[in-house]
C-alpha cells in the first residue's frame, strides 16, 4: 500500500532539497538544467534559484560571453567549479578578471581544471603567456583543487592558493613553489612530466613542508629525487599512506629517502629503472613499514644494457 501511494505521488510534492540533489546527480549542463526546469510549474523556481546547480562552469572555444554571464548570475554567491577546455583569449581573461558581482570570480573558485588543447607552434608561446599572466595576477583564496593538463609546450604558472588541497599536473609546473603557499592543507599531489626537464627536486622540496600529505604520485623522467636537508629522525610526511612512483633515473638513494619519510605507508607502487641488485638493497627497507598492505615493484632497463 505504501509503495503504491508513493508511485502515485505527484512530482510537485517532491521536497526541494531532494529535487536539487537528484538534478545535481544527473547533470550540470545549462541546456539540460533549463529543460528540467520546464518539467512542471514548480520546478523553475527550484532550478533557477539554486545557485549550486549552476556553479559547474565549463568554458570551451564556442562559449560566448553572454552564456558565461548568464550562468554566473544564476550561480549566485556559491563557490565555483571552473573548467577550461580551450586556450585562453585576451577577451576571456579580461572578462573573468573584471567580473566583480557579487564578488570576483577568482575568489569563488574552489575547483579549477585547465585542459589545453594542442595548437600549432607559432601560437603556443602567446597562448601560454596569457595563462601565466592570468594565474600570476590573482590570489585564489577558496581554491581547493587544481588540475592543469597541457598538450603542447610546458605550462609553467605561478599560483597563490593557500588553501589548496589537491594538485594534479600533466606537462605543467608551478613556478616559484616557495611562493605558492603550499602548507598544511595540501594532501594529494600528482605530477606527470616527460621530456621537458621539469624540476622534480623543486616539487619534493615544496611538499616537504606539507605535513598532512596523504598521497604522492610522480611519473617523470627528469632525474634524481632530492629532498631538502631535514633532521634524519623526523619523518616529513607522517600521514602519507599512498605513494606511486614511476620514474627514470631517480636513483636508489633518492627513492629510499622518500620512503624513509613516510613511515605509515599502506600502498606503494614503484616503476623504475633500478638494476636488479638494487632491489636486494631496497627490500629490507619495507620491513619497518608495518602498515604496508599493497606493494608493487616493476623494473625496466634500457635495451643497450
Amino acid at each position: 500500500m505504501y509503495l503504491s501511494a508513493l508511485v502515485r505521488t505527484p512530482v510537485t510534492l517532491i521536497p526541494p532539497e531532494i529535487l536539487v540533489s537528484t538534478i545535481g546527480e544527473m547533470t550540470h549542463e545549462p541546456i539540460k538544467l533549463m529543460q528540467l526546469a520546464l518539467v512542471c510549474r514548480s520546478w523553475p523556481d527550484v532550478v533557477l534559484e539554486t545557485g549550486e546547480l549552476w556553479s559547474y562552469i565549463t568554458v570551451t572555444s564556442s562559449t560566448t560571453r553572454t552564456q558565461l554571464l548568464r550562468q554566473l548570475k544564476l550561480s549566485g554567491r556559491t563557490l565555483l567549479a571552473l573548467k577550461f577546455e580551450c586556450n585562453l583569449s585576451g577577451d576571456l581573461a579580461e572578462f573573468i578578471s573584471g567580473w566583480n558581482s557579487p564578488r570576483p570570480i577568482v575568489e569563488r573558485v574552489s575547483s579549477l581544471q585547465v585542459h589545453l588543447p594542442y595548437i600549432d607552434e607559432t601560437r603556443q608561446i602567446d597562448a601560454i603567456s596569457l595563462w601565466q599572466s592570468f594565474f600570476e595576477e590573482h590570489t585564489w583564496p577558496q581554491l581547493k583543487k587544481l588540475l592543469l593538463c597541457s598538450k603542447h609546450r610546458r605550462l609553467r604558472v605561478q599560483l597563490r592558493a593557500p588553501n589548496l588541497k589537491t594538485i594534479d599536473l600533466t606537462q605543467a609546473e608551478l613556478r616559484k613553489w616557495s611562493q605558492v603557499g603550499l602548507g598544511s592543507a595540501l594532501c594529494d599531489v600528482r605530477w606527470v612530466s616527460y621530456g621537458s626537464y621539469g624540476d622534480v627536486a623543486a616539487i619534493l622540496s615544496a611538499v616537504a613542508h606539507c605535513p598532512n600529505l596523504r598521497r604522492l604520485e610522480l611519473d617523470t623522467d627528469t632525474g634524481a629525487f632530492v629532498l631538502p636537508t631535514v633532521p634524519e629522525d623526523v619523518p616529513l610526511w607522517p600521514k602519507l599512506t599512498e605513494i606511486d612512483l614511476m620514474c627514470v633515473g631517480a636513483g636508489l638513494a633518492g627513492i629510499l629517502t622518500v620512503l624513509f619519510h613516510a613511515p605509515h605507508l599502506t600502498m606503494l607502487r614503484l616503476v623504475c629503472d633500478l638494476k636488479p641488485q638494487s632491489t636486494q638493497q631496497i627490500l629490507p627497507v619495507f620491513r619497518p613499514l608495518s602498515h604496508l598492505r599493497r606493494l608493487s615493484i616493476e623494473l625496466f632497463a634500457d635495451s643497450d644494457n
